[in-house]
């Protein structure tokens, strides 16, 4: 079957995602440094996710396959369910490899063949690796506090720490306590301009 070059939405599809295919080239280089980077992790799966969303709408779905047992890959990853080695980057550079092939395909007007049994079944094969065992050390830490913003609490739900609440108390008395001394001396005057 052939692909219709001319179809507007193809020539958008064929450009961003030739956009996110170089970036996932150059990520996937760079992952090999820091196979724990979480934020390189999310993106390459952003990628893969974002040219199988596309592919989809278009109906390629030899590209959707492989792409989306590559996202499923990386969003164990990034979510410390599975841990990077150097066969799974190899892998993941064959995946790379195979999607460029499919686009060249694309952009030649033919749809894309699907991508080898093998490489489908260990993307597959990764899904199914056990997780990495948790260090002891990192279940006993409580969970770290973010603050939200003024006046809206930590992410957990506690509006204010205690010493915080006590702290405007204070404030608060010790400004009305010097408004009632002001008020009953014969400064009170003065003292209005201050309070």
């Amino acid at each position: 079957m052939s692909i219709d070059l001319n179809d507007e939405i193809m020539q958008d599809f064929l450009v961003e995602a030739g956009e996110i295919l170089e970036m996932l080239n150059a990520e996937l280089v760079d992952l090999e440094q820091s196979p724990e980077d979480v934020d390189m992790l999310n993106s390459i799966f952003r990628g893969f996710h974002t040219i199988k969303g596309g592919a989809s709408f278009l109906s390629l779905t030899n590209l959707v396959e492989v792409c989306h047992k590559a996202e499923d890959v990386f969003n164990l990853l990034r979510n410390r369910e599975l841990a990077l080695d150097a066969q799974m980057m190899d892998t993941f550079l064959r995946v790379l490899d195979e999607v460029n092939h499919m686009f060249a395909q694309i952009r030649a007007g033919e749809e894309p063949q699907a991508a080898p049994p093998e490489l489908i079944a260990e993307l597959l094969a990764m899904q199914a690796r056990p997780a990495p065992a948790a260090d002891s050390a990192s279940e006993a830490d409580p969970p770290v506090r973010r603050w939200r913003g003024r006046g809206r609490g930590f992410a957990f739900g506690r509006r204010r720490s205690a010493g915080r609440a006590e702290r405007c108390r204070i404030r608060r008395t010790s400004r009305h306590a010097r408004r009632r001394r002001c008020a009953r001396s014969d400064r009170r005057r003065a003292c209005r301009g201050r309070g």
